[in-house]
C-alpha cells in the first residue's frame, strides 16, 4: 500500500507540473495554431508553413519556457520550510561533497603495494 500511496502522489505532482507548463505556457501557442488551422490561413501539412510555424514559434516558446523554468525552479516550497528547488539541489550537492570520498582516497584506497 504505500508504495502504490508514492506513486499516486509523484504522478500528482507530475500531473500538476504539466498543468502549470499548459496553462502558463504551451496554451496560447496551441491556441494560436489551432485558430490560424480553423480559420483557413494555416495547412499543417504543407512543409513550407510548417517550417513557417517552426521559425516563428519556436524561439518564443523556448523563450517562455525558460521564464517558467526559472519561476519554477525558485519559488518556495511550503513542505521544505520554505526553500526553492534550486536551493534543494544546491545543498544536495553539497552535502554530497562533505559526505563523500575525499580525493586522497580515491587516489589510494588502501592497497598496500
Amino acid at each position: 500500500m504505500p508504495n502504490k500511496f508514492l506513486n499516486y502522489i509523484c504522478n500528482y505532482r507530475v500531473e500538476q507540473l504539466w498543468r502549470d507548463v499548459w496553462v502558463a505556457v504551451t496554451s496560447k501557442y496551441h491556441n494560436v495554431i489551432h485558430s490560424l488551422e480553423e480559420d483557413g490561413l494555416l495547412h499543417i501539412s504543407d512543409v513550407i508553413q510548417l517550417f513557417g510555424v517552426h521559425y516563428i514559434f519556436v524561439p518564443r516558446l523556448q523563450a517562455d519556457l525558460e521564464i517558467f523554468m526559472r519561476g519554477w525552479n525558485n519559488h518556495p516550497l511550503w513542505t521544505e520550510e520554505g526553500l526553492s528547488p534550486e536551493q534543494l539541489w544546491s545543498l544536495g550537492h553539497l552535502q554530497d561533497l562533505n559526505e563523500g570520498e575525499r580525493l586522497e582516497d580515491l587516489r589510494d584506497p588502501g592497497i598496500d603495494w
